[in-house]
């Protein structure tokens, strides 16, 4: 004899974009999302940059660690007019760079872009070249658009920030302070 009897169906739902809810009939996101490798790893294929309504970060490019195409100890990331984004590694002695699409994702391979220097900071020029500061090397370096390293200031402080002026004409960095108080330094660019 077979007994049919009326039984409730389940439906997991995982996210629904950014809505979040905590009733007793519907918990979003749900709450094993981030725990069943059997749900995250085809949400990961639908969006590489999953982050669930509450603000976690599932997964992203890049990773922690010392391996090739891997970061430690990044100390700056900055943005071109060309769709790259520059990672400055002091670990490595490096700035990394890699293109990106129009939906904000990597668009190719992560490659090394400079090499040779300890970078604290860096930003752009008006010519497209960059300029770290180096507290290291007490030393300015100016990277080429093609990645060719040279010194461009000697026997000066380097800080953990720097900017270029709105018209390109400027370069400002602060010394790193400690004991002293920190001041703001200025070099033309030329």
């Amino acid at each position: 004899e077979l007994l049919l009897a009326q039984r409730t169906r389940i439906l997991d739902l995982l996210l629904l974009g950014d809505e979040t809810s905590a009733s007793d009939r519907l918990r979003l996101p749900h709450g094993q999302v981030l725990a069943r490798r059997c749900v995250l790893i085809p949400l990961l294929e639908l969006d590489f940059d999953l982050v669930t309504p509450d603000g976690k970060l599932v997964k992203s490019w890049g990773e922690s660690a010392s391996g090739p195409g891997q970061f430690n100890i990044v100390h700056n990331i900055c943005t071109d007019h060309d769709g790259w984004v520059y990672v400055g590694v002091s670990s490595r002695n490096a700035i990394y760079r890699v293109r990106m699409g129009g939906d904000g994702r990597p668009a190719g391979a992560l490659e090394k872009f400079a090499e040779g220097f300890r970078p604290d900071d860096f930003s752009f020029g008006p010519d497209g070249s960059l300029y770290a500061p180096s507290s290291a090397a007490k030393a300015v370096y100016k990277v080429s658009p093609r990645g060719e390293v040279s010194t461009y200031l000697e026997n000066v402080t380097g800080g953990t920030s720097s900017m270029v002026s709105s018209d390109g004409r400027w370069l400002y960095w602060p010394t790193p302070g400690g004991t002293e108080p920190s001041l703001v330094l200025r070099a033309a660019i030329r």
